[in-house]
């Protein structure tokens, strides 16, 4: 049986502790210190109207519901950042396979996928490598995939681009704001903190300079855009209580839109996160999480960075987000070659078809559906309802097994959760604090749910 019940220590400025029902996302006030005292009887009388633990998802079926696709646009990269899981962005310098994907590709691709998925593709992500390499083809493609969906009287899906923004310029931009598109832009935070691991291939620019700069780009054409920050070691081994409040007050200059927030993964000796790194890394969670929940309950709603207070508007809602649904939506390689996520590019074994004769739906559906409930570590997490750190792929990379956690992550999301629990009780006991969650809950509620934080 799955451990029910969680103690947490509040903060030195509440009067008491508290105890987390996960299945009903239930939280309760207890005066003792010891986590052990109830028996579990006594714990589920604290509790009302308590439900047993459910099965977090229902399992993904291929052909069922809609798909989310990923292409290579570009297999190369313009930077040569320290911890690319990508190889600098080559992917192993696979010569066989084409360096940019074509606008026939593409076609081939949506065409074959509406086929497996008759209601259609839900997202449409151009990654690489740098995306922008190949923006000539994507430049053909959109206009015709959105008359491709219009004619089929299928919804047009949303489009983004992972970018790392060295080669924006107007003409993309313009282009992006009129197709609605938006980006996905990767900062780490500070300069010296970014421009230590994401450097120029030359060495001859600030990346971080260049990214601030070409934002403004986005910002003139009013082009949505989120950030993806990747922490090293670097920033924890001499981190500080504050430091966290900092970095994020460094990022806010920026008109990002949304934020996501990761510990590297990597065998790099001076980036890679280790045991002595962990209590940095906890308290830098606890920091970020609580500095993102004020903005929250502000009269006048700050910048909320949607994936880092997920867990307090889950809990509000007892809404469980679903495990990595890899095999589920795609990733489509230059070659034509289907993968699970770009995790798995040039895994062979992990290969599910191609965009010429579609992918195995037994395979497919094998790997969707592995659940992180299927981890020991996770089924006794205060978090695994809520989880979003859970990564088959990565896992796979970094410790050859999907089933087997990375630590940092973990030790991220815990704080994360922990913080939020003990957020959301000072919000339920506080008649004003309440109304001023639940106003601002529904202005971030449909983002949480278009990013997959929260389920429908």
């Amino acid at each position: 049986m799955n451990k029910e019940f969680y103690f947490i220590k509040s903060d030195d400025i509440d009067d008491y502790n508290i105890l987390f029902h996960v299945p009903t996302s239930s939280v309760a006030k207890v005066k003792y210190q010891d986590p052990d005292y109830f028996s579990e009887r006594e714990l589920k009388e604290r509790f009302s109207e308590l439900s047993s633990e459910e099965e977090l998802d229902e399992r993904l079926h291929t052909g069922k519901g809609k798909i989310g696709l990923t292409f290579m646009s570009a297999r190369t990269c313009n930077l040569s950042c320290k911890y690319c899981f990508a190889g600098e962005g080559e992917y192993g310098c696979v010569d066989s396979k084409p360096k940019v994907y074509t606008y026939d590709a593409y076609m081939k691709a949506i065409q074959t996928a509406v086929k497996m998925y008759p209601e259609g593709i839900k997202s449409i992500s151009f990654f690489g490598g740098e995306p922008l390499i190949g923006i000539n083809e994507i430049k053909k493609f959109v206009p015709d995939c959105v008359k491709y969906f219009k004619d089929q009287g299928m919804t047009i899906p949303k489009m983004a681009i992972s970018t790392n923004m060295v080669v924006m310029t107007k003409e993309t931009a313009q282009f992006m704001k009129e197709y609605g598109m938006k980006a996905v832009i990767s900062l780490d935070g500070p300069k010296p903190l970014n421009d230590y691991a994401r450097v120029a291939t030359d060495g001859s620019f600030s990346v971080y300079d260049r990214v601030v700069e070409k934002c403004k780009i986005l910002d003139e054409y009013d082009v949505k855009y989120a950030v993806q920050a990747t922490l090293n070691q670097q920033f924890f081994k001499e981190y500080k209580p504050g430091d966290g409040i900092k970095w994020a007050k460094e990022l806010d200059k920026i008109n990002w839109e949304n934020l996501a927030i990761v510990p590297v993964e990597t065998d790099v000796e001076d980036l890679k996160i280790d045991e002595s790194h962990f209590e940095a890394l906890d308290c830098f969670s606890r920091e970020i999480t609580n500095y993102y929940i004020d903005e929250l309950l502000k009269e006048d709603m700050g910048k909320v960075a949607s994936g880092i207070i997920a867990p307090i508007l889950q809990i509000a809602k007892n809404k469980h987000v679903r495990t990595c649904s890899s095999g589920h939506s795609v990733f489509c390689d230059t070659d034509g070659s289907i993968y699970p996520c770009q995790m798995f590019c040039n895994l062979d074994e992990y290969k599910l078809g191609d965009i010429e004769t579609g992918w195995s739906a037994e395979r497919a559906d094998s790997l969707s559906n592995i659940s992180r409930m299927e981890c020991e570590k996770c089924r006794d997490c205060v978090a695994r309802n809520f989880c979003f750190m859970w990564c088959k792929g990565l896992q796979l990379l970094s410790n050859n097994d999907m089933r087997k956690t990375c630590d940092a992550r973990c030790v991220f999301q815990i704080a994360n959760m922990e913080e939020c629990i003990k957020a959301f009780m000072r919000v339920k006991n506080n008649d004003e604090r309440s109304a001023l969650f639940w106003k601002n809950y529904k202005k971030v509620g449909e983002r949480l749910v278009e990013d997959g934080f929260i389920n429908k």
